[in-house]
This record gives C-alpha cells, sequence and structure tokens, in this order.
C-alpha cells in the first residue's frame, strides 16, 4: 500500500513551515501537468515519425506499381512479337 507521508500535515499554516494539503495537491497536480506535456510532446514526435514514413511507404509503393504496370505492358509486347 502506498505510503501517504502527508497525511499527518495539517490543514492550515500553523506549523510545518507552511506547508498545507493544499500546497501538496497543487504540487501534485502542477508535477502531473508537466508530465502530460512531456507525454503529449513525444506523442506529437512519434506521430511525425509515423507521418514520414506513412509517406515514404506509399511512394514505395507507387513506384513499385509503375515498375510493374510497365513490366506488365513491356512484357505483353514481347509475347506480341
Amino acid at each position: 500500500m502506498k505510503s501517504r507521508w502527508f497525511q499527518h500535515l495539517p490543514l492550515t499554516n500553523h506549523s510545518n513551515n507552511g506547508v498545507t494539503m493544499a500546497t501538496i495537491k497543487l504540487a501534485h497536480i502542477e508535477r502531473l501537468s508537466q508530465q502530460i506535456s512531456y507525454r503529449l510532446e513525444s506523442i506529437d514526435q512519434l506521430m511525425l515519425q509515423v507521418w514520414t514514413e506513412h509517406q515514404l511507404a506509399r511512394k514505395a509503393l507507387r513506384h513499385l506499381s509503375e515498375a510493374y504496370d510497365l513490366w506488365v505492358s513491356e512484357r505483353g509486347a514481347d509475347h506480341e512479337e
């Protein structure tokens, strides 16, 4: 079970150098917000990489299709002679 080290802290600023539950929760929210921002940046980078690879794959497939069509047309011309 997770340790809840902050549970003993009071809800007011009368002790513990002004640390309150609200301060702790705010710090936790800020940390989570930063983690989400980092993960979104990572997702953006991955999406850009995926998009680039997708475009390269489409280009390669298009070239392969064009080469196949050329081969078929040349093969057909060879059979007619």
